[in-house]
């Protein structure tokens, strides 16, 4: 074959791929023009893109492309957003999901991809996510929680590219009190309640792994040992997320279930006065007085609370343990004396004006405990709901409304 021969046929064969490769996109590109168009909200151009992105999806030559992955993210978003349509209704199934899996395909891909794609899929990821998003809340009210765990590793997925791609909409996420721990805790949730061992076990090792200190997830992945029948790593886990987070008083928490799961209180009980003994810190003393308000030892209880914020005035849960066990404890205390059928009325006088000054004390540290930022809406409003009855109960009607305006706010951003 002479050289003119050979690059002729060098020729052809480059025509020849070129021609193929058009042809396997050619279904792509038809997807593309039938969302792009003017009428993308036309449940019949959908549809006919939907026809078009799933052939190329089912095709070899063009299963794994990243412009088929952003085109069905594309394709199925707007299938999502317009399924009440009589022309969708059918064809909705799981579109959230595959919206949600198409476009984190097309950001994993190592293919190289066109600048104007990268612009698309910037834009796409926000309508991906709340595809997914939404359609996860239908998941929950079956109680799928096998599915919702593949749903929020894509949901999370995704926010974190909105965080470098669409900082607009993260913003106006968290206005809505959707944030990367928002996410990650519902994930948390959905993995604790999966039949799935395995896949439970991967999704809290890796969101360990990455530096997230969140008690659910070291709880979760304890249960995980501890369903198992390891014991010691169960606890293991428990102790490393304490050390992971130190001040988060709730991570002591889950040694304190631990050990009372595993009726062994009382050898957590020891290691603690051993603890205090070499080193009085203001978090020991927080966590053996959690000890004795779970044995109801509440003088003991409350010896230790005080401690614990003589040590740290900023011990907010020190504080809230504090203000509740004054309230519960003494409170308690007053109304059985009250209660006594020979109580003179000298003494009971004498005993309301005590009452008045104990919620008076009780107020005090849970004022204190309110101001801290991390705690949850449950726990702020059972906060003001006990602020509500010391102020009440000390006739301080200017209080007691400015605790029901926040405790009504707090209901209602509940609510929402």
């Amino acid at each position: 074959m002479n050289n003119t021969v050979k690059n002729l046929f060098a020729l052809m064969v480059v025509a020849f791929v070129t021609v193929s490769c058009a042809a396997q996109m050619k279904n792509v590109k038809s997807a593309q023009f039938a969302i792009d168009g003017e009428k993308r909200n036309s449940a019949q151009d959908i549809l006919e893109g939907k026809g078009y992105i799933d052939v190329a999806y089912n095709d070899p030559k063009t299963s794994n492309n990243n412009r088929m992955w952003l085109f069905r993210a594309m394709v199925y978003s707007s299938v999502f957003n317009n399924k009440g349509n009589e022309l969708l209704k059918n064809e909705s199934a799981k579109s959230g999901y595959t919206s949600g899996y198409s476009l984190m395909q097309y950001f994993k891909s190592t293919e190289k991809k066109l600048a104007e794609d990268e612009e698309t899929a910037a834009m796409e990821c926000a309508v991906s996510f709340g595809a997914i998003f939404n359609e996860s809340g239908e998941l929950w009210q079956q109680l799928k929680y096998d599915e919702l765990l593949d749903y929020y590793k894509i949901i999370l997925f995704l926010y974190d590219k909105m965080v470098i791609l669409d900082t607009a909409t993260v913003n106006a996420l968290a206005g809505q009190k959707v944030d990367r721990k928002f996410i990650i805790t519902a994930l948390a949730s959905v993995a604790m309640k999966s039949s799935n061992a395995t896949s439970k076990k991967e999704v809290f090792l890796s969101l360990i792994s990455d530096g997230v200190a969140l008690p659910i997830l070291y709880e979760g992945l304890s249960t995980v040992y501890l369903e198992a029948g390891d014991t010691a790593e169960a606890e293991r886990v428990i102790r490393k997320g304490i050390a992971a987070k130190p001040s988060d008083n709730s991570m002591f928490q889950l040694l304190v279930n631990f050990y009372k799961n595993t009726n062994r209180v009382q050898l957590l009980m020891t290691d603690l006065n051993k603890q205090i003994e070499t080193n009085p810190e203001s978090r020991l003393y927080y966590y053996r007085g959690v000890l004795y308000d779970e044995q109801k030892k509440g003088d003991l209880a409350m010896a230790d609370y005080r401690k614990a914020v003589e040590l740290d005035e900023f011990n907010y849960d020190a504080c809230y343990n504090l203000g509740a066990a004054i309230k519960n404890y003494n409170v308690s205390d007053i109304y059985d004396q009250l209660a006594k059928s020979n109580i003179t009325p000298a003494r009971k006088k004498e005993l309301k004006l005590k009452m008045v000054e104990t919620y008076k004390e009780a107020r005090k540290y849970l004022e204190v405990a309110a101001t801290n930022q991390n705690y949850s809406v449950e726990d702020l409003t059972n906060l003001y709901e006990a602020l509500v009855q010391c102020a009440i109960e000390q006739g301080d009607d200017e209080a007691t409304k400015e605790f029901k305006d926040k405790l009504s706010a707090l209901k209602s951003s509940a609510a929402k």
